[in-house]
């Protein structure tokens, strides 16, 4: 028995509907269609080391694949990493957690999240250490916290 597939918008092809590929693709539509995200700048189960920002400095970077990596652009046009996500299609745990910032040490995202069909973790660092939020704020919001003042 076949596998039913799922379209997906970003990588414009069918892939399997895994549970977390459902996952995955719940959270694109929600942030392409209600919070902002521009499709251009998502990237959607890509290796680590062919993220565009990292080019040439992929060096000692893990050969694993990211879930969902949302870029901003720079005053000079030069993306940055705004926003990773790890999707899970069980419950939020310290294992997932790891995994996530495990990433985020050679990505360095601004904003990291960690996201299963029913909620989602957004952490950010702030002066005062790392903060959460248990909902996705939407692009705009993102780019306006990290000019704010508290945001580091």
């Amino acid at each position: 028995m076949a596998l039913k597939q799922v379209f997906d918008p970003i990588r414009k092809i069918w892939v399997s509907a895994t549970p977390e590929e459902i996952v995955r693709q719940k959270w694109i539509e929600v942030m392409v269609r209600h919070l902002g995200f521009p499709k251009e700048l998502l990237v959607v189960e890509r290796g680590v080391k062919l993220l565009p920002h990292l080019k040439g400095a992929s060096l000692g970077c893990p050969d694993r694949r990211v879930d969902l990596l949302a870029y901003a652009k720079g005053e000079e046009g030069n993306l940055f990493p705004l926003l990773l996500i790890e999707c899970k299609c069980t419950p939020l745990n310290a294992k997932a957690l790891a995994q996530v910032f495990g990433y985020h040490h050679y990505i360095q995202s601004k904003f990291l999240g960690l996201a299963n069909e029913d909620e989602i973790l957004i952490g950010y660092q702030t002066k005062e250490g790392m903060q959460t939020l248990k909902f996705l704020p939407d692009y705009s919001q993102l780019l306006k916290a990290m000019v704010s003042p508290n945001h580091s």
